[in-house]
């Protein structure tokens, strides 16, 4: 079991915590009929997919599981009660969550860098979609704190959110381990994750409805 966070934990991004709320966490404490309990988060890698799932099974007061989407099947409504489920690189093995065998009161959520590849659970279920794309200047300057801990007070974090425009937080993170002299490394090491990333998108997005995708055709 992992120690959950809640959306407070969420620094800097006040849209993705508004559609999390409103469109999960809101619906499900009402009781709303319908309320979706399945969920995709997708984006660029590296901009923190698992921790936004750990983020709504905290606001939900649920456990948070690692699986695979075979394994849910094979539980019983003891193990799959109370429980949020997580599918990580969902596009890899989606196939058994198309059968309808799965539940509607079952909370999963799976998380990709390749939605036009799991466009068919729009159809089973997976009605929310949550595009994490790489984040801005007051995220970021919270996750160099955060990586930084009590070295934060010794570098100015507006001038260092701001020289790291485009970088994910797994890439912020490799950077800050690598030692001092961060803005140096920033010189050397260009933010990649996020630009390859959108090549890939942009041979896909045809595929990809301009409704349930708006959010990533108005980043583009």
């Amino acid at each position: 079991m992992v120690k959950l966070a809640n959306l407070a934990d969420v620094k800097g991004t006040d849209d993705l915590v508004d559609k999390i709320r409103e469109n999960i966490i809101k619906p499900i404490h009402r009781g709303d009929v319908g309320a979706s309990k399945k969920a995709i988060i997708y984006g660029p890698p590296g901009c923190g997919k698992r921790f936004v799932a750990k983020v709504i099974a905290g606001e939900l007061n649920l456990d948070f599981i690692e699986s695979k989407a075979p394994e849910i099947k094979e539980k019983t409504s003891s193990e799959l009660s109370n429980r949020l489920f997580f599918i990580d690189e969902i596009d890899k093995d989606f196939s058994s969550l198309l059968t309808g065998d799965i539940s509607g009161d079952v909370f999963v959520i799976g998380s990709t860098n390749k939605p036009w590849v799991v466009t068919n659970l729009l159809q089973h279920g997976f009605n929310v979609w949550i595009f994490l794309p790489e984040p801005g200047k007051e995220a970021r300057k919270e996750i160099i704190k955060q990586y930084l801990g009590v070295k934060s007070d010794e570098v100015d974090l507006d001038e260092l959110a701001e020289l790291t425009n485009g970088y994910t937080p797994v890439e912020l993170h490799e950077l800050i381990e690598a030692g001092n002299d961060l803005p140096e490394r920033l010189k050397s090491n260009p933010p990649k994750n996020v630009k390859v990333w959108r090549v890939e998108v942009m041979d896909h997005l045809e595929s990809l409805d301009k409704e349930t995708f708006k959010p990533l055709y108005e980043w583009l």
